[in-house]
């Protein structure tokens, strides 16, 4: 059990515009990434901010990082979900991966140009 004032959970590296939940996460590689912040100074939380940006948060005493294919959240009592910026649902929560469950079709071009290279 730890106590969170935030805690993100991704399928890849960035979410929210541009935060990195793990800098080593890759939108293929099958595992969910977990950090949670736990409460802090204004200060520690103010220089936290760039590491959130970079992924590098795993650097900061009081942050914790887990990474799975299944993560549950719980809390005392019923907490709003964020989801891509939009309230979902809330607490208890859970998130799994579910390896090629959606289908993405491009262009045969698209393979070949390099093009996927650049989109990571």
């Amino acid at each position: 059990m730890v106590h969170a004032i935030q805690i993100a959970v991704g399928n890849g590296r960035h979410y929210g515009g541009g935060m990195t939940v793990a800098a080593e996460a890759a939108i293929d590689d099958n595992l969910l990434h977990l950090y949670s912040i736990s409460p802090a100074s204004l200060l520690r939380l103010m220089l936290l901010a760039p590491a959130l940006r970079t992924g590098w948060q795993r650097r900061f005493e009081g942050v914790h990082r887990l990474c799975g294919t299944h993560i549950q959240i719980k809390t005392r009592r019923p907490l709003p979900v964020s989801t891509d910026g939009e309230v979902t649902t809330q607490t208890p929560v859970q998130f799994e991966v579910v390896p090629t469950a959606i289908e993405v079709m491009v262009p045969p071009e698209y393979l070949t140009t390099g093009q996927a290279n650049a989109a990571q």
